[in-house]
């Protein structure tokens, strides 16, 4: 039998635990993250949002490094994205072919035509309005600093945030126990708002609410808790709400096709 030295059995050692706790290996923070594999880039947002590309940096998609975000432009991923800029807790940029304004926290996404449109979003809620670049210019800088403009400093944690103020609230009131005397009560007008942002306020009687959702201008799954408020991006003079029961939860808790709810009314929005 060999009998290994035991300097050979040191070496055996560094060579093969060594590489285990190489400083090299460490995982890295988000902030450190700017490509997964050989074959993703990655330039971080604000945890968990980054953009990643696939193809060396030609085209750009918003994605969260665990899952896509919920709501987005196309309700995928927003993709194409060909400048950003970061401010507080809000992504902002342009794709091909709109400029859109992003907010995480309430999964909004307004889209609109032009530069001005955007800024005077952001200026509405008083939102600083920060460098928007080209995202190669972005990989430019990772490349000569290792950072971007929004980045917090190193063992520090992002934590700028601000909240959307409403100026104006529209309410939603939901009555009634069950399908045969179930209804909501909205305004048939509203007051047009010129960055196309409206926020809705729910009011329902039941607090447990888990079955009765909103679908407000396609925007699905709102669920219904008493008194929160929940922006929405409308860009048409006339949209619908629909107070419904989703075919999942309605499959979840055993509710028959015939008893589930589904109740639709238009709003027209006065210019």
């Amino acid at each position: 039998m060999l009998i290994l030295s035991n300097k050979i059995k040191f070496f055996f050692w560094v060579l093969f635990f060594g590489g285990c706790i190489n400083p090299g290996n460490e995982k890295k923070t988000f902030y450190e993250t700017f490509s997964e594999d050989w074959d993703l880039d990655v330039i971080p947002l604000i945890e968990p949002l980054r953009l990643a590309s696939v193809d060396g940096g030609e085209t750009w998609l918003l994605d969260r490094d665990n899952g896509m975000p919920n709501t987005t432009e196309t309700g995928g991923g927003l993709g194409q994205i060909k400048k950003i800029g970061v401010s507080k807790n809000y992504l902002f940029g342009k794709t091909e072919s709109n400029w859109f304004f992003y907010d995480p926290k309430n999964t909004l996404c307004a889209v609109y035509k032009t530069e001005s449109e955007l800024i005077n979003c952001l200026n509405s809620f008083d939102i600083p309005v920060t460098e928007i670049k080209n995202c190669s210019e972005y990989q430019n800088d990772i490349k000569k600093t290792g950072r971007c403009y929004w980045f917090p400093k190193k063992g520090q944690k992002y934590k700028d945030s601000l909240e959307l103020i409403p100026k104006d609230i529209i309410e939603l009131k939901v009555f009634g126990k069950d399908k045969d005397n179930m209804d909501f009560i909205v305004p048939t007008s509203i007051k047009s708002q010129k960055n196309s942002i409206y926020f809705f306020k729910m009011n329902i009687a039941n607090k447990e609410n888990d079955l009765l959702y909103f679908g407000i201008n396609w925007k699905s799954y709102i669920l219904i808790k008493d008194n929160i408020i929940v922006p929405v991006f409308i860009d048409s003079d006339m949209f619908n709400i629909t107070l419904y029961t989703p075919y999942p939860v309605a499959q979840e808790k055993g509710i028959s096709e015939d008893n589930r709810i589904y109740i639709k009314k238009s709003i027209k929005i006065k210019q």
